[in-house]
């Protein structure tokens, strides 16, 4: 039997998105997705987070003896969080919604705000340095303008949510240490 290999998930080394996920990805699946969706090519340096809030446990009390008698947990929500500092109009418009028009030979493209409360919805994959691929086939991308270090990035934050009517789970990693198309 072949040893497991032990995971850390460390850091950030690409992060890309796509449409919302019709279907589950798979082992055999994943290098074709993950290489098909668009690369962000700017995470500003230690924005990256991942992060699963604590659980809610409600425990029930017998009132006759003080003791508990039953128990539930209500899972913490699970997000990803990163800032783009170098980007496009395209990218800002597909984070943070709004509309971009095209340059012409006299004046340069331009991006405008939505006035709506929109919802972005996006697969989003987040490959780390040791080669674990987390994948969140939805997620509802909050974008916003934010100041970091003089500039103005696209600071975003991706939740994962459940797509209805389906078996594909809002959350998958994994293991492409083998996936030379991933992995390089």
């Amino acid at each position: 039997m072949s040893e497991k290999r032990v995971i850390s998930a460390i850091k950030i080394k690409s992060l890309r998105y796509g449409e919302v996920l019709s279907a589950a990805p798979t082992a055999e699946t994943i290098a074709g997705l993950f290489t098909a969706a668009t690369e962000i090519s700017n995470s500003h340096q230690d924005t990256f987070t991942y992060e699963e809030a604590e659980p809610t446990v409600n425990s029930y009390k017998n009132q006759l003896n003080g003791q508990v008698y039953r128990s539930d947990v209500e899972p913490g929500a699970v997000s990803i969080s990163f800032s783009i500092g170098a980007y496009d109009f395209e990218t800002k418009a597909a984070m943070q919604g709004g509309t971009v028009t095209a340059g012409t030979e006299t004046a340069g493209e331009v991006w405008a705000r939505s006035g709506g409360k929109g919802l972005i919805y996006k697969s989003l994959y987040a490959l780390t340095e040791d080669n674990v691929c987390i994948v969140f086939p939805k997620a509802l991308i909050s974008g916003r303008g934010v100041s970091t270090d003089n500039a103005i990035a696209v600071a975003v934050k991706a939740t994962p949510e459940e797509i209805s009517g389906t078996a594909i789970a809002s959350e998958y990693w994994f293991d492409v240490a083998g996936e030379s198309e991933i992995v390089g």
